[in-house]
């Protein structure tokens, strides 16, 4: 009626709107119960497809005016989001979900808009509380192979979904866009709440998060695999050696890891990735001291210790080589 008539509903009317797609859904959902209850995913995104066409000619009709073709879109985005976990289950929905915020943090930056950012932001929300709580809190280890797995995998496209983003944040950064966006594609918003908004999901702060939950899940899967080798079938072991060999794969990786993060800190002149790197390189140090003194065979405790030091040394090297830049942990960028 609204894209007919060429007129801009009441603000009680958009709620009719909204509810439209909502009804619909949940009376489809109560017919397809039995046995079609596959095709409600299509349905929801049929529903979405509909809802952008609306907004196309709604934005065309109305001589580019936004308020109600916004809304129209915004509706459509939402029934697409929906679709994903109806349809499908698993895994895969984690997947998707993270593609799909990858999309949005492309859009946000193409079109500068404020919306697709919080959505974007919102997705990786959900994305890393599906990896940490829901997707494998029984990954079952029988014909487990290294790192072709399901949940090595699921990780994978996760973090270069993440690394993405924070490249693209990055590529904003050097333009000096470190603030949010400002432009209203779907909703209006006041400057009181667009300032709020803009402190806590600025670019620089998205870039932050993504770069930070980047290294986290690379440090996350990367020790599940480790921890997984020995707990699965694959080597024929006693359960104290796999035990010993697991605390020593993990203080290695730990160590080299952190050492990696550190040179690239100091190379890039990074202050945040230094710190982040002096952080994880306390870990293997502490585990070290506290857990492998007490609990490892006399090889594995010489095995660790032997490697750390040689990774101090290596960094005594280092800065007697690059003593200025390492001069800059104590100082700011």
């Amino acid at each position: 009626y609204f894209v007919r008539k060429n007129v801009i509903p009441n603000i009680w009317e958009y709620s009719t709107i909204s509810l439209n797609p909502l009804i619909f859904i949940i009376i489809s959902n109560d017919l397809l119960q039995s046995d079609n209850s596959s095709w409600l995913g299509s349905i929801i995104i049929s529903v979405g497809l509909l809802y952008f066409i609306f907004a196309y000619i709604s934005y065309i009709r109305s001589n580019y005016e936004i308020t109600l073709s916004s809304m129209l879109a915004g509706v459509g985005l939402i029934c697409i989001f929906s679709a994903i976990p109806v349809q499908l289950s698993g895994s895969i929905v984690t997947i998707l979900f993270s593609i799909q915020a990858l999309v949005f943090v492309w859009l946000s930056i193409k079109f500068k808009s404020w919306e697709f950012q919080v959505f974007s932001s919102g997705i990786f929300v959900v994305v890393i509380f599906r990896l940490l709580f829901t997707d494998f809190g029984n990954f079952e280890l029988v014909n487990y192979q290294i790192v072709f797995n399901e949940r090595f995998l699921v990780f994978f496209v996760v973090t270069l979904c993440l690394s993405t983003s924070s490249y693209f944040y990055f590529l904003e950064m050097k333009k000096n866009e470190k603030k949010l966006y400002t432009r209203n594609l779907f909703f209006k918003i006041t400057n009181k709440n667009l300032q709020s908004i803009r402190q806590n999901l600025s670019i620089r702060n998205l870039f932050i998060f993504t770069i930070l939950a980047t290294n986290f899940f690379i440090v996350w899967s990367i020790s599940f695999e480790i921890t997984s080798v020995f707990d699965s079938n694959i080597f024929d072991l006693d359960s104290d050696t796999k035990s010993y060999a697991k605390g020593l794969g993990l203080t290695i990786f730990w160590s080299i890891y952190s050492v990696i993060l550190l040179v690239i800190g100091i190379s890039k002149r990074s202050y945040q990735i230094r710190s982040g790197a002096i952080f994880l390189l306390a870990i293997p140090v502490v585990k070290l001291f506290v857990y492998d003194t007490f609990n490892l065979e006399q090889i594995y405790r010489i095995t660790s210790y032997v490697f750390l030091g040689v990774l101090l040394i290596i960094g005594g090297f280092m800065y007697q080589k690059y003593e200025d830049r390492i001069k800059e942990f104590i100082l700011k960028d």
